[in-house]
């Protein structure tokens, strides 16, 4: 009986003084999270402040190598992330395709679910055939190397993954977030609705929809970041044209030298995957309740059955996929030896 008061106090002294950030419509802590009362990264030296509310990368590696502002970090700006562009980008380029052609591409092993044989085969001579860096890039942007272009960018990051202490803890908090936002939908078309098909509409989403969070800490792989540590070396001791067109250099310039923004070597990811039942949430299913309220026009059930099922998504844009993922960004981690090639 002992223990379990012990147990019971200390979750609820790492709760009250655990970091928070604000999603899904509440307050989630660390230690919910990870178990600690702090955020990651865990393993890096220098950190940011944590995001109160978080950044949204559209693929979890989206923000890497973007310079951050260091007096908001809200504001980031493009960077090393410009090999994930089609386009010309000099010096970076020539670095990036260096680091494929030494550390990548020799030591690769297709997949064969992801990546066939034959299709790495071809690639990989196309590649050694090419001579120059920009050649070799605008390889990897043809259509139908889409799915080795996206391993390959994957290839300049390390990652540690880890599910969510917390898990059944934090799916209800979405429930509930969810819940609210179609609650907010139907009071905000001022139709007298019964408690019955409230609680209908409301109930899709207790029975309907799951979330499985996973927590990542992520950071550009060592063999990397030394290219980059020496490419900003040399742009420190051979300074380019601050009339340079290239958006690497511009940036370089003005936001990596002037304003001394802070390059991101790493940070920490919230990641959900969000499954719908698509057979229960559908707009057939929402309007053949909506349809026993005889006080509304046959227009406005349809109008309202698409503001409801929009209503499925904290965003109000749910377009019927059965599964999405989301990411979100909390805390940044910088690189000294980044930071050190600063005159």
């Amino acid at each position: 009986m002992k223990n379990v008061i012990y147990t019971i106090c200390l979750l609820a002294f790492l709760t009250s003084c655990s970091e928070k950030i604000n999603l899904f419509n509440a307050k989630i802590s660390a230690v919910d999270i990870n178990g600690t009362k702090k955020f990651g990264p865990k393993n890096s030296a220098r950190i940011s402040n944590r995001i109160k509310d978080p950044l949204l990368p559209k693929l979890e590696y989206d923000f890497l190598g973007r310079l951050v502002s260091s007096k908001n970090l809200r504001n980031n700006i493009g960077f090393i992330d410009f090999i994930f562009l089609k386009g010309d980008y000099g010096v970076l380029d020539e670095v990036y395709i260096a680091f494929l052609d030494e550390a990548v591409i020799p030591n690769y092993v297709p997949v064969e679910s992801e990546i066939t044989s034959t299709e790495w085969n071809k690639f990989k001579m196309d590649f050694s055939n090419l001579s120059t860096y920009s050649a070799r890039k605008d390889l990897m942007f043809k259509p139908e190397n889409f799915k080795i272009r996206r391993m390959l960018e994957g290839s300049i990051y390390t990652s540690i993954t880890n599910d969510i202490v917390q898990n059944q803890k934090i799916e209800q908090i979405f429930k509930s977030g969810l819940e609210s936002n179609v609650k907010a939908v139907l009071k905000e078309s001022n139709v007298e609705l019964t408690a019955e098909v409230k609680a209908q509409l409301e109930s899709m989403v207790k029975t309907n929809v799951s979330i499985k969070g996973k927590y990542i800490d992520i950071e550009l792989r060592k063999e990397f970041a030394d290219k980059l540590v020496t490419l900003l070396r040399n742009l420190k001791n051979n300074p380019p044209s601050s009339s340079t067109s290239n958006p690497f250099l511009a940036n370089y310039l003005e936001n990596f030298i002037g304003k001394k923004d802070l390059v991101a070597n790493g940070y920490s990811l919230l990641q959900f995957e969000i499954i719908y039942n698509t057979s229960k949430i559908n707009k057939t299913e929402i309007q053949a309740v909506i349809d026993g309220i005889a006080a509304l026009s046959q227009t406005d059930k349809v109008n309202l059955t698409a503001k409801v099922y929009s209503s499925f998504s904290f965003t109000r844009d749910f377009n019927g996929e059965s599964k999405s993922t989301k990411n979100y960004l909390v805390r940044y981690s910088y690189n000294d030896n980044f930071e050190g090639q600063r005159k």
